[in-house]
């Protein structure tokens, strides 16, 4: 029942055929209306990821809310080469719910952390090369979390393994009606 607006790459009947395709346990994969291939890579009863072409993907995941309803979570992730997500929430009838009252704010700096044997200079060269934020996340298909990670485009190969080592992730999860 999802609106085509959300993934204008593949309709209704494209959609329907991924699920019928993934319960007949073959390859998920259909040509979709941009005449390139969309591949449903894993279907649950609440979760669901679509890479929609080798630059973007979808993940949704169904959360309890605490009144006993739920709501669908959606994460589009496009790569380009570095990841950048799109975190968005819907009711079950598909209106789109404020993302702020169910995300804390992440910035660059809740993603980096320096190490004890790494001298305050250093760190801070580092992280002055992280530029743009590009944050990217996951859904978890076992259980209610979202993974949140920080891509590094601009960085040379040649410091990549020092910027790698004050990259962390963030795992966040799901209470109530919010991530945290």
């Amino acid at each position: 029942s999802m609106p085509d607006s959300i993934i204008p790459y593949m309709n209704a009947n494209l959609r329907q055929e991924c699920v019928d395709l993934v319960d007949m346990k073959v390859k998920a994969d259909v040509k979709n209306l941009l005449n390139g291939n969309s591949t449903m890579d894993t279907l649950t009863s609440d979760f669901l990821h679509v890479t929609l072409n080798p630059s973007a993907s979808l993940e949704m995941k169904m959360l309890p809310e605490e009144d006993g309803d739920s709501l669908l979570c959606l994460v589009k992730t496009f790569r380009a080469p570095s990841k950048e997500s799109e975190i968005q929430f819907y009711n079950a009838s598909w209106h789109r719910l404020s993302s702020k009252d169910r995300l804390p704010e992440m910035k660059q700096e809740d993603l980096i952390f320096r190490p004890d044997t790494m001298s305050r200079e250093r760190f801070d060269m580092l992280d002055a090369m992280i530029e743009p934020d590009l944050i990217s996340a996951k859904l978890s298909p076992s259980d209610h979390t979202l993974v949140l990670s920080l891509a590094t485009p601009l960085v040379s190969s040649a410091e990549k393994k020092g910027v790698n080592a004050i990259l962390m992730q963030k795992k966040l999860n799901w209470q109530k009606e919010r991530f945290k």
